[in-house]
């Protein structure tokens, strides 16, 4: 089993702190990892915004208890949570999650304390020092999904984050009625390769750089839990497949994402139908679908289904490499310099002990095969 290394790195830095309306004043603030004295601030912060939505929720996003997580020796943690420090005390925090098995981090959770003044340049801080922390542990890239309008945005874009796609939440507090459709069948381990064929074929090219998933991604079983599991759904024409759709379910609520053929966005209507079918066996939970801006056409499926808009967010991503680009300088051709022709020289093989053979010895020689010459 892999283990994560967790940095003990520290950013300290002079920021100004300023009210809405009214200057501020300067403040040096530290940024490093959570420590125990930081737990009773992160017990009640005073601004705490949930984010990665419609995944995150208190048991991912709370600071307190991903700090214990992380604190505790001898146990495994994928939390990572950053506490900004000023004059003595706590002024905010960043938690992040790391995913297995490629390492990326995943913004669940920010907070502050900051009084009247303003929560940004915190934020920006704990951001710049969760990317250095996250490039040291040797992870390539960080996401954060970002509510349309969010304060946080300005924070996120100043410290290298850029987004590369929207996304609409729509959810709905029961199952709808559905009737399972028979070209329709669950998804099965063999499928894993054929579903990601789809995703290189439906999702634009930009997206899937910024992503930069496997095959492995689609597999059913890659982010079962305790509290979580991953089921799927496909709409199959002979071997290919049109459509697909995602399920996670937890206790609390289903969350489904879609992935069809853009010449057959009609499947899609089959795929939600068996899924509400299948999911409406289970204990009542809340249901929320995910569609991406370059799915736009699917919301008035949804809105058909009964389903209603929750919240439109920007996916953010960082890397921490960037890739660079080295010129090219194409070999120039050696010139020779025209010199006298000369005579013939003895090879370098007549040589002693490393030392070059004397002008007596070389006469020697030119005699021999003077004599010897036919």
């Amino acid at each position: 089993m892999k283990r994560l290394r967790q940095t003990n790195t520290a950013s300290v830095v002079l920021r100004h702190l300023s009210q809405p309306d009214e200057p501020g004043s300067n403040l040096q603030i530290e940024v490093n990892r959570v420590r125990w004295r930081d737990l009773s601030f992160l017990r009640r912060p005073r601004k705490q915004i949930l984010l990665n939505q419609p995944y995150g929720y208190w048991l991912t996003g709370d600071p307190f208890q991903a700090g214990m997580r992380q604190l505790m020796p001898l146990i495994r943690s994928v939390d990572r949570v950053a506490v900004a420090r000023g004059d003595g005390r706590p002024l905010g925090h960043a938690v992040f999650r790391v995913n297995i098995p490629d390492d990326r981090w995943t913004l669940e959770s920010v907070g502050s304390s900051t009084g009247v003044y303003q929560s940004e340049p915190i934020w920006e801080e704990l951001f710049r020092y969760s990317v250095m922390a996250a490039g040291l542990e040797g992870a390539k890239r960080l996401y954060a999904k970002l509510p349309v309008g969010s304060s946080l945005i300005g924070s996120a874009r100043k410290t290298g984050f850029a987004p590369y796609a929207t996304e609409h939440v729509w959810t709905s507090s029961d199952i709808p009625a559905a009737t399972a459709c028979s070209d329709v069948r669950r998804q099965s381990a063999s499928d894993v390769w054929s579903i990601h064929q789809l995703y290189m074929a439906a999702v634009p090219r930009q997206v899937q750089y910024a992503e930069a998933i496997t095959s492995h991604h689609w597999d059913a079983n890659a982010r079962v839990s305790t509290d979580e599991r991953v089921t799927g759904w496909l709409f199959e024409d002979g071997n290919q497949i049109l459509g697909y759709v995602r399920v996670t379910t937890r206790p609390d609520r289903h969350v489904l994402e879609f992935i069809v053929n853009p010449d057959h966005r009609d499947v899609a209507h089959e795929l939600l139908q068996t899924a509400f079918a299948q999911l409406a066996a289970m204990p009542r939970r809340t249901v929320f679908a995910v569609v991406r801006s370059y799915q736009f056409e699917l919301l008035l499926m949804l809105e058909r289904a009964g389903l209603t808009a929750w919240q439109e967010q920007d996916v953010f991503v960082k890397y921490t490499t960037a890739p660079v680009v080295s010129p090219v300088i194409n070999g120039l051709p050696a010139t020779q310099e025209l010199s006298e022709p000369v005579g013939k020289r003895v090879p370098t093989f007549y040589e002693t002990h490393g030392e070059a053979v004397t002008k007596a010895t070389l006469g020697k020689i030119r005699t021999a095969a003077t004599n010897n010459r036919p």
